[in-house]
């Protein structure tokens, strides 16, 4: 009876233990000592059979600890935050650690330094996991496609999921439906500025250019969207689609809708809440609703704007230049101009 009293006590107080450590935790990088402690190691390291015999009585297996300590205790000494770990991926905490320090020493070959690859492993944990033969498998695809090794370190960095694709029936059929639009060297460039670009899924970038198509866009104007704004194959469909919604509800016609994306496909990204205080921006300072839509129809870029850009220009031609309205409206495009070039533009093509 002593005995269970004991253990009985001992069991409340690795409880409280864990319950202490937990508290500690900050989103900083967990020492070694305070998750050892939320998860009872320390008792389970100090007295293994008094933290079994603990657990045994009490039934709770839910708290044994079930993760490799070798495993733990090298992540741990590399500064991985192994609290975030075990909420993203916790089977990377009972994985072969030898394993994991062969991936480790590897990607420090290739050039990537401590502080990258715990990003790296947090972010993507299977990353870490991978079979080192597809690991260099695919890194010696890419490079062969045509990406240099610092692309090939970035893309580690920024997209390492991409890693984790078979490139047979992943990677393949994503390159071969992008050079339906464009160039491998256009797609080598695409990669180099956006690393995440190949995480897009295949039957969803099928369905936006189908949608694209939809609305009239020929091939070659499709290629250029592509080009220009690769994000369109990633960026959340309905805010794209609300763009255009958004044009077609302020009266302009398809045709003039292709131009501008066609000129300008950055509209795509654009909050539309943003592009209607633009709008109110223009009414307030004296156009009328077809001089917005001709001056933006000519300047697509005007909607990607900032108003606090478009006010400050409006002052300067305003208020120093003393610009009136309509000598304003005959040169729209000091809206879009570098600040310092405005004055020059304005003695151009102003007759004051």
């Amino acid at each position: 009876m002593a005995i269970k009293l004991i253990l009985s006590r001992n069991y409340l107080l690795l409880r409280l233990n864990s319950l202490l450590g937990y508290a500690k935790q900050k989103p900083l990088k967990l020492n070694k000592l305070i998750w050892m402690s939320s998860h009872r190691w320390l008792g389970h390291c100090a007295c293994p059979s008094l933290y079994q015999n603990t657990f045994y009585l009490q039934q709770d297996q839910q708290i044994k600890p079930e993760y490799s300590f070798e495993t733990v205790d090298y992540l741990i000494s590399l500064g991985i935050n192994v609290a975030a770990i075990e909420k993203s991926y916790h089977s990377l905490l009972n994985f072969d650690v030898n394993h994991l320090q062969s991936n480790y020493q590897y990607l420090l070959s290739l050039g990537l330094n401590s502080t990258d690859l715990i990003s790296v492993i947090e972010s993507a944990p299977m990353f870490f996991m991978l079979d080192q033969d597809q690991l260099i498998s695919n890194i010696k695809f890419w490079q062969k496609f045509g990406l240099r090794h610092e692309n090939v370190i970035s893309t580690i960095l920024k997209a390492p999921q991409i890693f984790l694709y078979s490139i047979r029936t992943e990677i393949q059929p994503k390159i071969n439906f992008l050079l339906s639009f464009v160039t491998q060297k256009q797609i080598i460039h695409l990669i180099q500025l956006q690393p995440t670009l190949l995480t897009f899924k295949l039957t969803d970038a099928k369905m936006r250019i189908d949608w694209l198509a939809h609305l009239g866009f020929e091939k070659d104007d499709i290629g250029s969207i592509i080009r220009r704004l690769p994000s369109f194959l990633l960026k959340n469909f309905d805010n794209i689609q609300s763009s255009v919604d958004w044009l077609k509800s302020n009266h302009y016609d398809m045709e003039q809708i292709k131009k501008m994306i066609t000129e300008y496909p950055g509209i795509f990204r654009r909050d539309v809440n943003v592009m209607t205080d633009i709008k109110n921006f223009f009414f307030q300072i004296g156009y009328t609703m077809e001089e917005f839509k001709s001056v933006t129809n000519i300047f697509p870029s005007l909607l990607c704007s900032s108003v606090s850009s478009l006010e400050t220009r409006y002052q300067f031609a305003s208020d120093i230049l003393k610009c009136g309205i309509d000598e304003i409206k005959k040169t729209p495009a000091l809206f879009t101009l570098r600040f310092a070039d405005i004055y020059v533009f304005l003695e151009k093509f102003i007759q004051r």
